[in-house]
């Protein structure tokens, strides 16, 4: 490991580090050739801790300078690739809905419809992740949204550089940790705080650190 990499980690907030720990356990890590971990303008190879830079383009992330960047690290893979990409938190919106009488079978189809509803300020199509399990413990859910103008630029771009983007997930949410339930996710942009019981989002909570120079938010 180079002395960057080493100042990378340690850069990092300390839930952040044990990313790059890994876990042969992890039953999503067997299925995937690399998990790639996306914070402030960096990328990191969770199986080997190197990392690389990427600009942003007016202050957003740029699919395309994150796939190129993500192909740098991945150069001595021969095979074709396939990666988990751990994506900042600021990059879904999460909703919670009250849903009586639905069931797990129908939770996800149900909610799809509500979608206007939830989130009346989209123009765009979106794409649903909610864990059905939660049907089972009441009637309110967590969901977590993201255009699918978003996914497919990025899953274009990874496709122009020969990666085969098998996922993506909120990074706060491949956090593991057996002794709390409540895990923050903090960067140079925002903190997100997430509580989970039993693998399901019972609470969400986000904020862009530029609310906290509002003064009606402080």
């Amino acid at each position: 490991m180079t002395q960057y990499q080493q100042q990378l980690i340690d850069y990092l907030p300390p839930v952040m580090r044990n990313f790059l720990k890994g876990s042969p356990k992890d039953e999503l890590l067997k299925k995937v050739d690399a998990t790639l971990l996306v914070f402030d303008q960096h990328v990191v190879h969770i199986e080997s801790g190197q990392s690389n830079q990427f600009q942003e383009t007016a202050g957003d992330l740029d699919p395309n300078r994150l796939a190129i960047a993500c192909k740098l690290l991945l150069a001595e893979q021969q095979k074709e690739r396939s990666v988990l990409l751990l994506f900042p938190p600021d990059e879904f919106v999460a909703t919670r809905q009250v849903m009586p009488g639905i069931g797990k079978d129908n939770l996800v189809s149900a909610m799809k419809l509500q979608s206007e509803n939830l989130l009346p300020t989209f123009t765009d199509s979106v794409a649903l992740a909610v864990n059905p399990e939660s049907a089972d413990g009441g009637v309110e859910h967590v969901a977590l949204w993201i255009t699918n103008e978003r996914l497919t630029q990025l899953f274009d771009a990874f496709e122009r550089q020969d990666i085969f983007l098998v996922a993506i997930k909120p990074r706060v949410l491949n956090i593991e940790d057996s002794s709390t339930d409540c895990f923050v996710d903090e960067d140079r942009n925002s903190i997100t705080a997430v509580n989970v019981i039993d693998a399901v989002i019972s609470n969400w909570w986000h904020v862009n650190k530029l609310d906290f120079e509002d003064e009606s938010y402080v």
